[in-house]
Formats: structure tokens, sequence, C-alpha cells
């Protein structure tokens, strides 16, 4: 029943918002209000309880926002370490070369699938190979990913 009093509350809240903002704009708060409460009834919200924008701090934002081109080659950066099997074949590459046979005996997937992934993971420039005799050798295409990973990994340590 008190359930029922606060989101009563809380659409009334709403029909008010919703002469400010769009229906849409105004239901998505709602369906947020109606979750916090199903959580246990405190409000935890990301949103500013007042609705003051700092212009100061938006345009610094915008001065130091990364580019389009930026932002995608950076999602795709992210996307790539975001599979397990990629991840795990590029910290394999950091210590080492390794074909694809090796690569899917470390994994226990078939070669197909690594060579699935290694053809992405070329694609997007992470890897490189060299030929020797028929078989090819995949290494990282710049040292730097052993940076970023271990700083990732860093950042679960400080959790």
């Amino acid at each position: 029943m008190a359930e029922k009093i606060v989101v009563g509350q809380y659409a009334q809240l709403i029909k008010k918002l919703h002469l400010q903002f769009s229906l849409t704009t105004a239901l998505a708060i709602y369906m947020n209000i109606c979750s916090d409460i199903k959580k246990g009834g405190k409000m935890q919200s990301d949103r500013c309880v007042n609705r003051i924008v700092h212009h100061d701090k938006v345009e610094l934002a915008r001065s130091q926002d990364l580019g389009p081109k930026e932002v995608e080659q950076l999602c795709q950066l992210f996307k790539a370490f975001s599979e397990p099997g990629r991840l795990r074949i590029l910290h394999a590459l950091l210590q080492q070369e390794m074909c694809v046979c090796d690569l899917a005996a470390l994994l226990d997937v078939s070669e197909s699938a690594v060579s699935h992934q290694l053809r992405l993971l070329r694609t997007l420039g992470l890897v490189v190979n060299r030929r020797e005799g028929t078989v090819l050798y995949y290494r990282p295409a710049n040292s730097r990913l052993i940076e970023l990973i271990g700083f990732a990994g860093s950042l679960l340590v400080d959790r």
C-alpha cells in the first residue's frame, strides 16, 4: 500500500515534469523512479536534484571532446577487447609470436574460430603476421598494447 502512495506521488511529479519535458522524457524519468522504488524505495538516481547547466564546464568539455573519427576508433579498439577469446589471443601474443594452431590449442577452440578472431584483430590494426614457410606467425602491431592491457588490469586491482 505504501508503495502505491509513493508511486502516486511520483506520478504527480511526472505530470508536472511533462510540462517542461517531452512525454517520452517524462515517462523515462517515471520508469527510473519506479525502478528505484522496487530497489528498496530509495532514490538512487544519477541525475541532479536541481537542473542547472554549468556553461563553463560544458564549453570546456566541448573544447576537449573527441572527434567522431577518434570516438569510432576507440570504440572499435575496446570492442576488440570485449570478447574474451580476442582478449586472450592478444594477451598471448604480447608474450610471444604464435601461429593459429598454437592459439587454437591455447584457447581450446577450432583453428577456424581463431582465424576469424585474428582477421578482425588484423583489420583493426592490432596484430600483424609474418610468413615462415607455410606457417603464419602473429604478433601485436604495436608494443604499447602491453601498456594498455597492463593499465586495464591495474584498474581491476584498484577496485
